[in-house]
């Protein structure tokens, strides 16, 4: 796998010439399998209706007040001007009480007295005779066209009130994670695992306004929803119209559940890799190119326990540096020297092309240390490997949240300042982690890397040494 991933990292020119010159039967029947496929996604997507969250009118905080589109504020009319006008906001035309006539029940009847002494016809003082019996309007005027027995029998003008509005504030927008449906006021919500299509209709509670897409395992979101096909890190699997797990996740979950496996024993080669790191032998004869003599400066007896969780022994350490920041592919070529920890073997020299970032974080300069389960003559060809910064452990555990065994905050130590690479080999097999001592934070978290290492070989045995029987 490593050696397709390389080459696919790659492509050659040719392949674009190549495509064009396709019979143009087959660019046609390419095409409709594409929309095919489009149209399948659609199908299998499916469409359920939208939640209710919040009304973000302006009447919602401030009851009668409006919106005002110029101020983008809302507003409201004093009482005593209660209607509002086509003018500003902030002008005094604002709001209005227009000219009006008020109507109210006349006070009586009440007996009228003589006149002259025997014409029942005089009433008191702002009381008038009508119907036989005297009424009073109380400071309103006697409406004509009507009975004095009518709710109207009274009435007066009140004249025009003008003022301006009174500004109340913003009732803000939608919460994060919800839409405003077209022009209305009112914020919706997609359920867990569903987003918002291209449908419409007056009441997004009563039709399929989000469609449930994307997730693992679930089917790919059509292209009404405006957004892409899978969530995070997932791909779409077009053949099973599918979201799958990336080659890159399955990778990080293989890496973190080994590094939760084995988190104890990195943690113990801490001290030791710091302490190579900082010696200045080994410095020297790094920066010199002279990997044997930096084997000679390292105390293999130092590096403490060999025997890994599962069984497993670690054979060879392997200590090396960038060639000053080289770049090679995209990435950084390093140099240092394979020491066999049984001692059974000479010190090999190693090379190694790192094709997306510098091997095990080393920047330019920089010493990584690293334990192997193959001998020392058996650590080159192609490998995949993680990469883990210390600051960030915790943080890549929560996204690898319910991945068993990947227990990653065990990781994470007072006085750390050290990356971790893991590394693998074909069909995923473990076969080493460096240490890069100075990290800092600012790695490259979870990042997949590959590379090649180029080493004297013994094709006569294998990893651990055994030998190999001829076919």
């Amino acid at each position: 796998m490593p050696d397709q991933i390389l080459r696919a990292t790659h492509p050659r020119p040719a392949l674009q010439s190549r495509f064009l010159q396709l019979p143009m039967h087959l660019m046609v029947f390419l095409a409709l399998l594409c929309l095919n496929m489009l149209a399948t996604n659609k199908a299998y997507a499916e469409d359920v209706a939208a939640e209710f969250v919040k009304d973000i009118s302006c009447a919602s905080s401030w009851e009668n007040s409006f919106w005002d589109p110029g101020t983008r504020s809302c507003w409201e009319c004093p009482k005593s001007a209660p209607k509002r006008t086509i003018w500003p906001v902030d002008r005094e035309w604002a709001c209005e009480q227009p000219a009006h006539e008020v109507f109210k029940h006349a006070k009586g009847p009440e007996n009228p007295t003589a006149l002259l002494g025997f014409i029942k016809t005089n009433c008191r003082e702002g009381w008038f005779l009508d119907a036989g019996g005297c009424y009073t309007c109380e400071g309103y005027n006697r409406t004509l066209g009507y009975k004095i027995t009518d709710p109207r029998a009274c009435s007066k003008l009140v004249p025009l009130v003008k003022a301006r509005a009174i500004e109340r504030g913003s009732p803000g927008g939608c919460p994060e994670g919800s839409f405003q449906h077209l022009f209305s006021s009112k914020c919706y919500s997609c359920p867990a695992g569903s987003y918002r299509n291209a449908n419409t209709g007056t009441d997004p509670t009563t039709f399929g306004a989000c469609t449930k897409c994307g997730g693992l395992n679930g089917t790919p979101c059509p292209l009404t929803t405006l957004r892409t096909s899978c969530d995070g890190d997932l791909v779409e699997d077009f053949l099973k119209h599918r979201c799958v797990k990336s080659e890159t996740r399955q990778r990080q979950e293989i890496a973190a559940k080994k590094l939760a496996e084995i988190a104890n024993l990195v943690a113990s080669k801490v001290g030791f890799a710091n302490s190579v790191a900082k010696n200045p032998q080994v410095r020297n004869a790094l920066s010199t190119d002279k990997p044997e003599a930096a084997a000679k400066a390292v105390n293999t007896a130092a590096a403490g326990n060999t025997t890994m969780p599962d069984g497993n022994v670690l054979r060879t350490m392997t200590v090396g540096a960038t060639i000053g920041a080289k770049v090679i592919y995209g990435g950084s070529a390093g140099v240092g020297a394979a020491i066999d920890l049984t001692a059974r073997l000479p010190v090999y020299a190693y090379a190694t092309v790192d094709h997306d970032a510098s091997l095990g974080f080393g920047a330019a300069g920089g010493a990584d240390i690293g334990f192997w389960v193959c001998q020392a003559n058996k650590i080159g060809g192609n490998a995949w490997g993680v990469e883990f910064g210390p600051n960030d452990i915790l943080a890549f555990a929560k996204v690898l949240k319910g991945v068993e065994g990947a227990r990653l905050s065990d990781m994470v130590k007072p006085g750390w300042d050290v990356g971790v690479t893991l590394w693998f080999g074909n069909d995923n097999v473990f076969q080493g982690f460096t240490l890069t001592p100075s990290a800092g934070a600012g790695a490259d978290l979870g990042g997949v890397v590959w590379a090649t290492t180029a080493v004297q070989d013994d094709p006569n045995v294998a990893c651990d040494g055994a030998q190999r029987h001829a076919r």
